[in-house]
């Protein structure tokens, strides 16, 4: 059959314009699958972009800056904090981040009233609001104001300790058919510690939680392999090739390891792309972590991709690091136990110069600091003795109770000086009272951020 010229234009006009309806009803899976825009940087996410990226290379953990957790161009201050190895140094930042945000949400409360500014606080404020919804949104703002510890240190140390793993993740992540650069994503979860362990139980280098763990991972009462940082990897990579599956989109698939799976499909169900789901999805627990988590992965890659060309010598020197399985209790008189001692150490990232205690820098006030790692059976007055200070000393530089449970993994801070007579008479005292020290817990530890 022939065609006019005229048909035959009429009917590429119309393939054109299908196409172009296909592409612009899911922008974000064309964008996922152009391979040089994996991970876009969308108009609407910029700010917050920016403002992770300041906090990650930027603002010193000696400092939170207080802003809007809708808008964070909004920033109302940097404060400065505590030095965290003083004693109380949490409960002295907190109380005062506290009392910075209640000054920011009376000077808002004020404006939002029609009130004229008089102080340069006030002054200050109230240029960040403008149009005729200023004072709504000043109202709105008081409810919404936010501290965020300042992480620059924080971030190079896991810079550091990322060279450890980056090649061999980023080779695991290959083998799964997943794009290299998605293994930045752990300097968002854990900064690179194999230790870290959240304030809801999620652990490792990608920040399991049991639940989600067990569906890939060995993790009961004897083995937690989400401490390997390659075991851990590879549960990593079909947990993050599950959601792409199931979103087509990089930024849905990022933000679903945040959120969970079957949350995020609904929010595409119902909004779409990841931007409209970014401006107005905001349904259960999708709140400031989950809704800035993609940006938070794109100022962290590109944050660590400057390090490691900026300090390539120091990146260099990170401990290498071996994998080891720890089993304890094991019968060997048990043909089903009776493996190896080779076979058994396979599991927990150890580095090859491992030690349980480790030197660090003297805090501000020039007392000279060493890390010792809780091990099982240790208790506050068996750590304290063994160090030659008192267990109230070890409490206070530490900032725990004599009775606080200590977990298996937990780093202490251990004062390096001798004991004073004062602290000798105190440990005399205390040498029949062990039923003060602290008690093990066998789960894993690590220090969280203060932000709130």
């Amino acid at each position: 059959m022939l065609f006019s010229d005229k048909t035959i234009l009429h009917i590429l006009k119309i393939s054109c314009i299908a196409v172009l309806l296909f592409l612009t009803s899911n922008p974000d899976k064309v964008q996922a699958n152009n391979s040089y825009d994996e991970f876009p940087e969308f108009p609407n996410i910029r700010n917050n972009v920016d403002f992770w990226e300041k906090i990650y290379s930027t603002y010193s953990i000696d400092t939170a800056v207080i802003h809007d957790q809708n808008d964070l161009t909004k920033v109302y201050e940097v404060v400065p904090l505590v030095d965290h190895d003083l004693p109380e140094a949490r409960r002295i930042n907190n109380n005062h981040l506290d009392t910075v945000k209640e000054k920011y949400s009376r000077i808002l409360l004020r404006l939002s009233s029609g009130c004229s500014p008089e102080t340069r606080d006030e002054n200050r404020v109230a240029n960040m609001f403008q149009g005729p919804s200023a004072l709504r949104a000043m109202r709105f703002a008081a409810e919404n104001i936010r501290a965020q510890n300042g992480q620059k240190e924080r971030f190079l140390e896991g810079v550091v300790r990322s060279a450890s793993y980056l090649s061999r993740i980023r080779q695991i992540l290959r083998e799964h058919g997943l794009p290299a650069d998605l293994a930045y994503l752990p300097h968002v979860e854990s900064s690179f510690n194999v230790q870290a362990y959240s304030k809801v139980g999620a652990a490792g280098l990608w920040q399991f939680t049991r639940s989600t763990g067990k569906q890939y991972m060995r993790i009961d009462h004897r083995i937690d392999e989400r401490r390997d940082p390659l075991i851990s990897t590879r549960a990593a990579a079909k947990l993050l090739k599950k959601n792409y599956d199931a979103l087509g989109s990089w930024p849905l698939a990022i933000t679903a390891y945040n959120y969970g799976t079957s949350g995020m499909v609904r929010a595409a169900q119902s909004h779409g792309s990841y931007e409209n789901i970014f401006r107005h999805y905001s349904e259960g627990y999708f709140k400031f972590a989950s809704r800035n988590f993609y940006s938070e992965f794109l100022a962290a890659r590109k944050v660590a991709k400057e390090l490691e060309g900026n300090h390539p010598q120091k990146i260099a020197k990170s401990d290498i690091t071996h994998s080891l399985r720890l089993e304890k209790s094991i019968d060997m008189r048990h043909s089903k136990e009776n493996l190896k001692v080779t076979q058994l150490l396979k599991y927990a990232a150890v580095p090859v110069s491992y030690s349980t205690t480790q030197t660090t820098k003297p805090t501000r006030s020039g007392t000279q600091i060493r890390i010792y790692t809780v091990k099982n059976g240790d208790t506050a007055y068996s750590i304290a003795t063994a160090n030659n200070i008192s267990i109230e000393r070890l409490c206070q530089v530490n900032n725990i109770r004599p009775k606080a449970i200590l977990r298996l993994g937990q780093d202490l801070r251990i004062p390096v000086h001798s004991l004073d007579g004062q602290e000798k008479a105190t440990m005399q005292s205390t040498s029949s009272g062990k039923k003060r020290s602290a008690i093990i817990d066998k789960k894993p530890h690590t220090r969280q951020e203060n932000v709130s």
